[in-house]
């Protein structure tokens, strides 16, 4: 009787771990990995934002935020897409029919790194060749309201 236990749980054995075998080598298409959901906006740019949005109400203007590079700029090469890919500008303001009037980058200190001040560099000089406006506002002086309201009023 033993041995028929001991027989019935080899087969039982294996024949599961034959399936795990055959279901862990199998191709999956798609993989989830684990993602985590997170704030549109940090605090400082959501308070920036609201001030942002009193001031454009004024003007009929409309705000964006977090707007991928890509979508304001039509890069014409692989390279030009893979060089702007996950960049993003954190405020393009626009008149009623969605057209770009300027973009705003809220500068705070990560934009003093190294590696940063390249990137900074980089984006504005492919604004630059569009010829849209980006307007870097220093985080310590970005909730003037007075400030604001002149640099919005001179950029649309």
């Amino acid at each position: 009787m033993e041995q028929i236990i001991c027989i019935v749980f080899l087969i039982s054995f294996f024949i599961g771990f034959s399936i795990n075998i055959i279901y862990n080598n199998r191709k999956e298409i798609h993989t989830i990995g684990k993602y985590t959901s997170k704030k549109l906006l940090t605090d400082t740019e959501l308070k920036f934002y609201t001030l942002l949005k009193s001031i454009a109400n004024k003007y009929n203007l409309i705000i964006f935020a977090q707007v991928a590079v890509n979508q304001i700029i039509q890069p014409h090469t692989r390279k030009e897409l893979y060089q702007i890919g996950a960049k993003s500008i954190d405020f393009v303001i626009t008149d009623e029919n969605v057209n770009i009037k300027f973009c705003i980058e809220l500068d705070d200190y990560s934009h003093k790194k190294r590696s940063r001040i390249k990137r900074d560099n980089y984006i504005n000089q492919i604004f630059k060749s569009v010829n849209i406006k980006l307007i870097r506002i220093p985080i310590d002086t970005a909730f003037i309201v007075e400030r604001m309201e002149k640099i919005i009023k001179e950029s649309i």
